[in-house]
């Protein structure tokens, strides 16, 4: 079986997109607070060697990322590859992240994978239950951006 052999409805799969939109949306316009309810009570973000577990560790990651408000990130994501599975949907999202730092000319700052778990909240609404951030090519200071050392 293919990827595509397990292809989500329709309806799902724009809902999961619209989820990953969001999330890169709210990064990009300084809304970190925010991310945290796009995932499950008890969802994961790892970045590297850490990880948030639930709202608390996610709102508190978004008052260090506040703290560093002249990094600007433009988060684009591409390769949506979605699946269902037995626990909700999977799937990996490609990312390029950009910066501008201090309004300075933007680079290119990561590359990398999203690699997804999503389930349904209490409202029966997609959400993220696990992201985890894997660096795909090097590049300089790649592990340092993945772990939110730069608050990416």
């Amino acid at each position: 079986m293919t990827w595509i052999d397990g292809a989500l409805p329709d309806a799902d799969r724009r809902a999961i997109e619209d989820l990953i939109v969001e999330h890169a949306w709210l990064l990009d316009h300084g809304r970190w607070h925010d991310v945290a309810q796009l995932y499950v009570d008890d969802g994961t973000l790892t970045l590297g060697a850490h990880t948030l577990v639930g709202r608390d560790q996610f709102h508190k990651w978004a008052d260090t990322r506040a703290a560093n408000s002249a990094r600007q990130t433009h988060h684009q994501c591409t390769n949506i590859r979605l699946r269902p599975d037995e626990e909700g949907a999977s799937g990996t999202v490609m990312l390029v992240l950009h910066v501008s730092d201090s309004g300075q000319s933007p680079y290119v700052d990561f590359i990398g994978e999203y690699r997804d778990r999503y389930a349904r909240d209490n409202h029966g609404h997609w959400r993220f239950g696990a992201r985890v951030l894997h660096p795909l090519a090097a590049a300089a200071d790649q592990q340092q951006s993945a772990t939110g050392t730069n608050n990416a």
